[in-house]
C-alpha cells in the first residue's frame, strides 16, 4: 500500500503523512491538471525551499526538483520543520520575500541557518 512504502522511505512520518494527508481524501482529479514535462522552461525562475531534515518532503526532493527544474535555484535552511518559511529563519524570510516581491533569486549555494536551535537552552533575552 502506499502507507506501507511511505513507511519503508520515511520511518516514523511516511505512514501518519500519507494517511492524513489532504491528497488521500481528495475526491478526484482536475481534467485540466498539469502532468507534465517538469523540465520546461518556465516563464520566470523557480525557487525551492527546503529544510535539511523535514520528516515529510526530505531534502533529497528539494535537490532533485531544482535539477529538473530550469533556471530554478535552492534555498537551504539548515534547519527542521516542514514549512520553511515559519521555521524560524529570519534569512530564508529574506530571500522568500525578496523572490516574491522582486524576482530576485539568492546567490546559488545559499544556506540560511534557523533563529533557534531546537532544545537549546532559553537565551538570556527569554529569561528576562
Amino acid at each position: 500500500s502506499t502507507a506501507r512504502d511511505q513507511e519503508r522511505r520515511y520511518p516514523y512520518f511516511g505512514r501518519v503523512f500519507a494517511w492524513e494527508s489532504i491528497c488521500s481524501a481528495w475526491p478526484g482529479q482536475a481534467a485540466d491538471r498539469y502532468t507534465g514535462p517538469f523540465d520546461t522552461p518556465t516563464a520566470h525562475p523557480l525557487l525551492v525551499v527546503n529544510t535539511l531534515f523535514d520528516p515529510a518532503t526530505p531534502y533529497a526532493g528539494a535537490v532533485a526538483a531544482s535539477k529538473i527544474l530550469p533556471g530554478s535555484r535552492l534555498l537551504t535552511v539548515n534547519g527542521w520543520g516542514h514549512v520553511t518559511v515559519v521555521t524560524g529563519s529570519n534569512c530564508a524570510d529574506r530571500h522568500v520575500a525578496t523572490y516574491l516581491l522582486n524576482g530576485t533569486l539568492p546567490a546559488e549555494g545559499t544556506q540560511c541557518a534557523p533563529d533557534e536551535v531546537p532544545f537549546a537552552a532559553p537565551s538570556k533575552e527569554s529569561n528576562s
